[in-house]
């Protein structure tokens, strides 16, 4: 299993409930480093289907 990668950013980036992830510095909910191993082991299947759409914009949730 691979360790989330450690970023050399500015934390004053950040609020507290946030954290950057990759080399491009997304910004991802704190949650995130918890989650991290169970996505980095995801295997992909032949049959798998993806749904992908443009992120929903113009109104607040």
């Amino acid at each position: 299993m691979r360790d989330m990668p450690t970023l050399k950013v500015p934390m004053s980036l950040f609020t507290p409930d946030q954290v950057g992830v990759g080399p491009n510095c997304f910004i991802m909910p704190t949650p995130f480093k918890d989650w991290y191993p169970k996505y980095a082991s995801f295997s992909v299947r032949s049959d798998d289907v993806w749904v992908i759409t443009y992120p929903k914009t113009g109104e607040e949730c």
